[in-house]
């Protein structure tokens, strides 16, 4: 039975001494390719850090269907920093091919995966992966499950990383792990899934404002009302971020609630402006986003409502009303992105460092009651 083009062949992973990871994987090629022509691809280095087996197993999945669109030499990393029992360090290897178009060639690309256990196997890592990036190719760092604080970054960070992949869904603390991060090396760009994921709510946002109606009503708003669940604070921020940037709001407070958070902004023309962040029980996508609301002081309303993962609801006058295609890729898809143009988006740093500003910014001693 013939393979269908582009159907993953994932070699069984075979346990190898670490001081002959190379030439494993010399020998794993040469039973791969048989009778038939075998291209080895990659344009990237792809180190996954995994702080468990379960985070590890996921991002494995992710990593195998990714090199279909992105060949890589994928190093996926397991850390196990507190246990006390198992070899300090342990490798496999294995393949993971296709056919290629046309039923010709098997494009191949290679997995390693490492498993570190306790302080000793942890501080080994960097050098290892050191000696086993491919020359003369990028490499990214995808730091899978909750992102890093500074220290702990910093070893893999110091092994010729040129940019540092995240996911800030989650995570209400992650936003300001990023800033630091980003701060440790010059040149390192990084990403973050999550403002990859949110990039059609902002699109979606940004086309109300196009002609017919213009980007004049976005002069009168007086209020931002921002909606998610337990996932989405961090994309809240980013949103909020983005949106304060571009409008070249000045963040003047932080109101303390029992849910949520608000602030209090000046607009272009010093007029008041009002943002609140409200949670909600569940939201259809997986950046938590339920919903984006703009109130004008004339009392109209505009922005979207989240249907599910690919439709949007959209307000204000008519046409605007109406139903919206604003699809959510899967991490794999993020992913892709990530490693392409995309995942250089300057306006990331700029929201990054506005929504700093907003959790710096002086609180209010009187708080408002949540919803």
């Amino acid at each position: 039975m013939t393979q269908p083009e582009g159907t993953p062949r994932g070699g069984a992973a075979v346990a190898v001494d670490i001081a002959r990871i190379e030439k494993e994987l010399a020998a794993l090629w040469r039973t791969q390719s048989g009778d038939r022509a075998l291209t080895r691809a990659c344009s990237w280095n792809l180190i996954v850090h995994c702080q468990d087996d379960d985070v590890a197993a996921a991002a494995k999945r992710v990593a195998d269907g990714l090199v279909r669109s992105v060949p890589t030499r994928t190093i996926l990393v397991t850390a196990h920093a507190y246990a006390t029992r198992g070899p300090e360090l342990e490798a496999w290897v294995s393949a993971n091919c296709h056919v290629g178009p046309g039923g010709g060639k098997l494009l191949c690309t290679e997995e390693i995966h490492l498993q570190s256990r306790g302080k000793s196997g942890v501080e080994h890592v960097p050098s290892l992966l050191r000696a086993l990036l491919v020359p003369d190719v990028p490499t990214a760092l995808w730091w899978a499950g909750e992102p890093p604080d500074g220290a702990a970054a910093g070893r893999l960070l110091l092994s010729g990383v040129d940019r540092l992949i995240v996911d800030t869904v989650g995570s209400a603390a992650a936003l300001s792990k990023m800033a630091h991060i980003g701060g440790l090396l010059d040149g390192l760009v990084v990403t973050d899934l999550n403002w990859l994921r949110t990039a059609s709510l902002r699109s979606v946002l940004a086309s109300l404002f196009d002609p017919p109606l213009g980007h004049r009503a976005l002069f009168q708003l007086r209020r931002v009302v921002v909606q998610v669940d337990e996932r989405g604070m961090a994309a809240a921020r980013l949103l909020v971020a983005w949106l304060t940037s571009r409008l070249k709001w000045t963040i003047q407070q932080r109101i303390p609630r029992a849910a949520g958070v608000s602030w209090r902004a000046l607009s272009r023309d010093e007029s008041p402006v009002t943002i609140d962040v409200e949670p909600v029980a569940a939201a259809p996508r997986d950046s938590g986003v339920h919903a984006l609301l703009l109130e004008a002081d004339d009392g109209a309303r505009y922005g979207f409502v989240a249907r599910d993962r690919g439709v949007v609801t959209t307000l204000g006058p008519p046409p605007l009303s109406r139903e919206v295609g604003a699809a959510e890729a899967p991490v794999e898809q993020l992913l892709v992105a990530a490693l392409g143009s995309r995942g250089r988006d300057r306006l990331y740093g700029v929201a990054l460092h506005r929504a700093i500003e907003l959790d710096q910014s002086p609180a209010s001693d009187r708080p408002v009651a949540g919803q």
